[in-house]
């Protein structure tokens, strides 16, 4: 049971900063955190269909780090009261879950994140009698944002990434 929440912002220096407060049961969040923005490169693309075809240009991610699952443990036992072994235990249960329901055909709904369902590809086959497991190509799981981490995401700052590649010889 969620007692309080409170997130305040301000940018400064172009860094977005937020103070985030949870009190959850016995467990107090406090964390200040600086959220950088959303990089991305200027690529040129052909377009083969559509009204306008021929050469575009696009705006595509330029993939930061990833964060793996010990550093992100580290974080939240940085910003909680839990000790590091009862985050990564969490952590770890949460994924077994997730993959136990999907296995399941169930979808698991995280509240304030969204909601992780099974999916599958398969092969199209000419007739129902010819749909068989093995026409199955693909299971996987899915995820699909909640509303709030929508527009968490839309408000978030990009900005144009600096391509310049170090030692390169003219």
């Amino acid at each position: 049971m969620i007692v309080a929440v409170s997130l305040q912002s301000k940018t400064k220096n172009g860094c977005n900063f937020q103070r985030f407060s949870c009190e959850v049961k016995s467990v107090s969040i406090k964390k200040t955190f600086c959220t950088m923005a959303i990089e991305y490169v200027k690529v040129k693309r052909t377009i083969t269909v559509g009204r306008n075809p021929g050469e575009k240009f696009q705006a595509r991610i330029k993939r930061g780090q990833t964060i793996d699952e010990k550093d992100l443990c580290d974080e939240i036992t940085e910003s909680t009261t839990l000790a590091r072994g009862e985050v990564k235990l969490v952590v770890e249960q949460l994924q077994y879950h997730i993959v136990k329901h999907a296995k399941n055909g169930e979808s698991v709904q995280l509240k304030e994140l969204g909601i992780f369902y099974p999916s599958i590809s398969a092969k199209a086959v000419d007739s129902v009698d010819d749909v068989t497991s093995e026409t199955i190509t693909r299971k996987c799981i899915r995820y699909r944002q909640n509303v709030e981490v929508r527009k968490a995401m839309d408000n978030s700052h990009t900005k144009l990434a600096n391509v310049e590649i170090k030692g390169l010889q003219s």
